[in-house]
């Protein structure tokens, strides 16, 4: 029989583990429950231990009022009933470490998270057994489904991959277009936001926190977070945000 450990505070190994694992984003990382901790969200560092306190598996989750909460990823599993105002989210998790008693961590977190009589949002990693199938008595499980491209391929074999009549058309039309790319620096960093919001803004979308947005550049800059901006004839035409962590380009906020 396998145990919950849960703490406020992570270990020294946390980031050692994932980066171990196959599975290991930036999204579970102590750095991520840092920024969480700073935009007043309590992140929550859940390990299982196997009978003999071999840490098997860890998952690395936040709680926050769902109404002042807007974002939605991936697989969602959702708590009913809808009117309780906490919510618990993770993304790209549990992380486990021996496939073997993946069945038992899912069964222990289910039971964890249907005590705490709250509202859930969590997704599993892409390349994860889908075992969150095994929630589905106590929770609604959504499927879905992402784009993975493996980048250990050659640049011409990635280029002819990418559909000719639009994303190629695309790339050779800014070429001649002149269109240059820069990467994000501290210094333009502010000018990305502006360029974010001002598409929200004619989209009719809601905007971004500047000040989180800056504490989300400083806390995962360090480990694994860059970006682009595109200009043409020196104005702002585009950007995106990309994290790099443990071999997972995940991109982000693109514009």
């Amino acid at each position: 029989m396998i145990s919950l450990e849960i703490s406020d505070n992570v270990d020294k190994k946390w980031n050692s583990r994932l980066i171990n694992s196959n599975l290991g984003t930036i999204y579970q990382t102590k750095e991520h429950g840092e920024y969480l901790f700073k935009i007043n969200e309590n992140p929550q560092f859940l390990k299982f231990l196997s009978s003999n306190g071999q840490i098997i598996g860890q998952l690395l989750l936040s709680s926050s009022s769902r109404f002042t909460n807007k974002t939605n990823r991936s697989k969602f599993l959702n708590k009913i009933p809808i009117s309780k105002k906490i919510l618990y989210k993770w993304t790209y998790g549990p992380i486990i470490f021996n496939s073997e008693y993946a069945t038992e961590i899912y069964e222990k977190l289910g039971t964890y998270l249907h005590k705490q009589k709250i509202k859930i949002s969590g997704s599993e990693h892409p390349l994860s057994n889908n075992k969150s199938q095994l929630l589905e008595k106590k929770f609604n499980v959504i499927s879905w489904s992402s784009f993975l491209i493996d980048l250990n391929k050659s640049k011409t074999e990635l280029y002819q991959n990418i559909d000719k009549h639009s994303g190629r058309k695309n790339i050779e039309r800014s070429i001649k277009r002149n269109v240059i790319i820069e990467e994000i620096t501290d210094e333009s960093f502010s000018d990305y936001i502006n360029l974010l919001n001002k598409q929200r803004q004619a989209d009719g979308t809601e905007i971004v926190d500047k000040e989180k947005m800056h504490i989300w550049w400083k806390t995962f800059r360090p480990i694994g977070l860059s970006g682009f901006l595109a200009k043409h004839e020196g104005e702002l035409v585009g950007g995106m945000m990309f994290s790099f962590f443990n071999k997972y380009i995940i991109e982000a906020l693109v514009v």
